[in-house]
């Protein structure tokens, strides 16, 4: 049984396109195109798997210090609160107009 690495088929080389393949001896990625052809398809590009993670990880720390400085984290929630305030509305006035058509349609079943 093979491993899937964490960033397998989401990895891709910068210069030939091609997908990066994980090393197990070398802990990191490598230019899958490189890997299976040699330096005539395209040049030896390869991260370790450690490394990819610190960046990742660093940017989403960046990313989340960005939320927080900037007030978006309270006006996310807001925005999210009057979404589901509208959406409520919007479910009461559809079951409004159901019990309404369901009234008419009994009546008219009755009489």
């Amino acid at each position: 049984m093979t491993d899937t690495h964490l960033f397998t088929n989401h990895m891709y080389c910068s210069d030939c396109g091609k997908g990066m393949w994980y090393r197990q001896n070398r802990h990191g990625y490598i230019c899958g195109f490189y890997a299976k052809h040699g330096t005539i398809a395209c040049t030896n590009h390869a991260i370790k798997e450690q490394d990819l993670k610190n960046v990742i990880l660093r940017r989403i720390k960046n990313m989340a210090e960005f939320i927080h400085e900037q007030g978006l984290e309270s006006k996310l929630r807001n925005l999210d609160q009057r979404h589901a305030e509208h959406s409520q509305e919007e479910l009461q006035e559809i079951n409004e107009k159901l019990a309404g058509h369901l009234e008419k349609s009994v009546s008219t079943f009755i009489y």
